[in-house]
């Protein structure tokens, strides 16, 4: 049986040093959360198509202002723990060259899992992916740190742009109405490189 938590999540910026524009949803205090016995997997993720694999489910939905959407699902699977699939539109697809710590669009989300457990989930369009600890966040962004501590995440292209598959090999426990998951993401777009692959425009929410 399906179970839906509906909870309050609040947005940390401060600290990231990251920019919010209050028009855009995912700054909106609700998000679903799906208690499940079972939830999609990577494989299944890999195979089928958006439509096929969450038909059941509801996404939290964000629309930029070019109309495009950025769709996720958080789930809690009862035996296993936090799941997170996020499908992103987005009809351009530069590459910067020679760039650390990154070449293509990112998505890069803030989770906090209890009290004192904070990771990000990191998510190129190219296919880099790794899911790693608050403390490693400085190291990460410049060059030093590469891996990845506390779950897996896979990416694949689609249609319209990107999706990625997140998975928490920790089984934490669900979040609660009194006790939520805060939870903060921003999406890097690069929309123009030049000749030698230098960066010339881009759009971050």
């Amino acid at each position: 049986m399906q179970k839906i938590l509906i909870l309050s999540l609040f947005v940390l910026s401060i600290a990231l040093g990251l920019c919010i524009d209050e028009s855009y949803g995912s700054f909106t205090p609700v998000l679903p959360v799906y208690i499940e016995d079972d939830v999609p997997t990577i494989a299944e993720f890999k195979k089928m198509n958006q439509n096929l694999l969450l038909k059941n489910y509801a996404p939290h939905t964000i629309v930029r202002d070019n109309g495009e959407k950025i769709e996720s699902y958080y789930f809690y699977e009862k035996s296993k723990g936090i799941r997170i699939i996020t499908y992103i539109e987005d009809s351009t697809d530069e590459q910067l060259k020679n760039y650390i710590p990154f070449t293509s669009d990112y998505f890069l989300t803030y989770v906090q899992v209890n009290e004192n457990e904070t990771y990000f989930i990191y998510a190129e369009r190219n296919g880099n992916a790794c899911l790693f600890p608050l403390e490693k966040l400085s190291d990460f962004w410049d060059g030093s740190y590469s891996g990845c501590n506390g779950g897996a995440v896979e990416v694949k292209k689609t249609d319209e742009g990107f999706a990625i598959y997140t998975k928490f090999f920790e089984k934490y426990l669900p979040p609660a109405d009194d006790e939520p998951y805060p939870f903060y993401f921003d999406y890097y777009d690069i929309t123009k490189v030049d000749d030698e692959g230098l960066l010339e425009e881009y759009e971050s929410i």
